[in-house]
């Protein structure tokens, strides 16, 4: 675990926790916020910055320190109207399907309780995703599962399928149908 500590503002401060991998592959943290007595209201907003491909979603977390009253506004700016993207009453912003250029978009969490006090945090919206479901799946030896995919960020759907590790994993068709191996690999 790392332990890190940084300056927040007004008045709150803000330490992360983060737990990686041994080989820096993934990782994941949390945010902790303290907020110093007498400073009065202060937003904080999670996270404080994200990458979404085309289409994709991330969900934005406001808190509102210094007042029990923890409902916010949700904004977007960055760019013309209707081509931001949404972000909901409940702050999940979802970018939009097909983007012209790359885009950087800014949500904001206003306090109901002071709407002069607000976050902002930055979304980078970038080109073509793809979204394969299911996104988890079992299966028992010698059985067959259909994937699909959804590409977002542009018209066309086409994808190619293949199979990482080899036919002993089992194989996958032009369709997306997989076929797991008759015996587990060794």
């Amino acid at each position: 675990l790392v332990w890190n500590t940084a300056s927040f503002e007004n008045g709150a401060h803000r330490a992360s926790i983060k737990a990686s991998n041994a080989a820096g592959e993934a990782d994941t943290a949390i945010v902790l916020v303290f907020n110093n007595p007498g400073h009065g209201t202060a937003v904080v907003l999670f996270p404080r910055e994200a990458d979404v491909g085309a289409g994709g979603t991330v969900r934005f977390e406001a808190r509102v320190l210094g007042t029990e009253n923890q409902a916010v506004i949700w904004s977007l700016a960055g760019g013309a109207p209707g081509t931001l993207g949404t972000i909901d009453d409940d702050g999940v912003y979802t970018a939009p399907a097909i983007l012209p250029v790359p885009l950087v978009v800014h949500a904001r969490a206003a306090s109901v309780a002071n709407p002069a006090h607000f976050a902002t945090a930055i979304v980078r919206v970038n080109g073509i995703s793809i979204e394969v479901l299911p996104a988890v799946a079992e299966i028992a030896i010698d059985r067959s599962l259909q994937f699909s995919a959804r590409v977002h960020g542009t018209e066309n759907q086409a994808v190619t399928w293949s199979l990482e590790g080899g036919p002993e994993f089992g194989r996958i068709d032009a369709a997306g149908l997989y076929r797991a191996p008759a015996a587990i690999p060794e």
